[in-house]
């Protein structure tokens, strides 16, 4: 199974800031869209793990831009989960607009037992992925 996917989406107008690109804040939501696809691509989703009291949270969060996003731009993101063991994972983005790179950022996440309120050792159905 491809522990990879590419999401497209449009640059909504509400995120434009005065000086007609996204703003700095709004990158982050646009990686988790494509973060919450991955997960329900791999039958991971926030539903499915939430019915299991299980959690998966973001640890870290590093953004870099490289290039403006403007309101016109049709966004193309790639997001790839990475796992090193232990009990977090990564996920690595790619943000493009016409092949053009525009961002890049890493996630770093960890299963979290709901009910206990303590992180956990990644579910067997993730560790089966790899």
């Amino acid at each position: 199974m491809s522990l990879k996917i590419n999401f497209e989406c449009d640059v909504k107008p509400s995120d434009i800031d005065e000086f007609g690109h996204l703003h700095n804040s709004s990158f982050p939501e646009y990686f988790d869209r494509a973060r919450e696809n991955l997960q329900n691509k791999l039958n991971l989703s926030n539903t499915k793990l939430i019915s299991q009291n299980v959690g998966l949270l973001i640890n870290e969060g590093i953004y870099k831009y490289k290039n403006q996003v403007k309101v016109n731009n049709k966004l193309n993101i790639s997001a790839e989960l990475k796992y090193a063991g232990g009990v977090k994972c990564f996920i690595e983005y790619e943000m493009k607009s016409k092949d053009v790179l525009m961002s890049t950022a890493k996630t770093t996440h960890y299963f979290f037992d709901l009910q206990k309120q303590k992180p956990i050792k990644p579910l067997e159905e993730f560790l089966d992925l790899f």
